[in-house]
C-alpha cells in the first residue's frame, strides 16, 4: 500500500495471513467483536478462534484477501465477521500516537447477492469509557445489500451520551448511487481523511 501525496503511511494490513484473534494477542492486528463487547440487532459476531469463524484469506482479482462470510446456526440465527483495530483493554496492534486525525482507506470488494451491510467505519475510543459524553462515529462506507444493490452510504454520527445513557443522536446521512452490480465487480477504494 502506499500512501497518498502529502502522507506518510503508518499502519497497513494486506491480509496475505489471517492476523484476527478472539483475545489480544502480540501477533495479531484485529480483535474478532466490537471492543466493546455489544453487537447490533439479533445477529451474532463470530470469533475468530470459534468452530464457526467467518474469517478466511481468499483470492480476489488475482489478490489475498480477508473474505468473511455469513452463515445460520442450527436455529437460523445469523452470524458473521466484524474486526477491530482495538481491543477491549483499549490497545491496539496499529501505532496510536494519541492523534485520531488523518487519513484512513480500506479496499473493498464487495459481496453480490442477498446480504446486508459490509462496512467500514471509525469511532472514537471515548466509546470504551463508562463516563463518556460526545462519542462521534464516521461510517465511511455501509453497503445495504441486494435492496440497495446500487449505492452505498457514508454517515457522520455525534451520540451525546449521559454516561452509559445515550442522552441524544444527530447523523448527517448521505446516498452515493454508482449503478447496479458496479461495487461487486471488482476492488473499490474507500477513504476519508478525519480533520479537527
Amino acid at each position: 500500500m502506499v500512501a497518498p501525496s502529502g502522507y506518510s503511511l503508518a499502519f497497513s494490513d494486506e491480509f496475505d495471513r489471517l492476523c484476527i484473534a478472539d483475545t489480544r494477542t502480540v501477533t495479531d492486528n484485529w480483535f474478532s467483536a466490537p471492543a466493546w463487547g455489544a453487537g447490533f440487532g439479533s445477529a451474532a459476531f463470530l470469533q475468530a478462534g470459534s468452530a464457526r469463524s467467518p474469517f478466511e484469506i481468499a483470492r480476489y482479482g488475482g489478490e489475498l484477501a480477508l473474505r468473511m462470510t455469513m452463515t445460520r446456526d442450527e436455529s437460523g440465527k445469523l452470524g458473521s465477521g466484524l474486526i477491530s483495530n482495538t481491543f477491549p483493554d483499549g490497545t491496539s496492534r496499529a501505532p496510536q500516537d494519541g492523534d485520531p486525525y488523518g487519513y484512513y482507506e480500506t479496499r473493498l470488494w464487495l459481496p453480490a447477492g442477498k446480504g446486508i451491510w459490509p462496512a467500514f467505519w471509525a469511532i472514537e475510543n471515548e466509546r470504551l469509557s463508562p463516563t463518556r459524553d460526545h462519542v462521534v462515529e464516521i461510517d465511511v462506507i455501509e453497503q445495504h445489500g441486494s435492496a440497495a444493490a446500487d449505492r452505498y452510504a457514508t454517515n457522520l454520527h455525534d451520540r451525546d451520551w449521559n454516561g452509559t445513557r445515550l442522552a441524544g443522536h444527530s447523523s448527517q446521512p448521505r446516498q452515493h448511487i454508482v449503478g447496479t452490480g458496479v461495487l461487486t465487480s471488482g476492488w473499490h477504494v474507500f477513504g476519508v481523511e478525519v480533520t479537527p
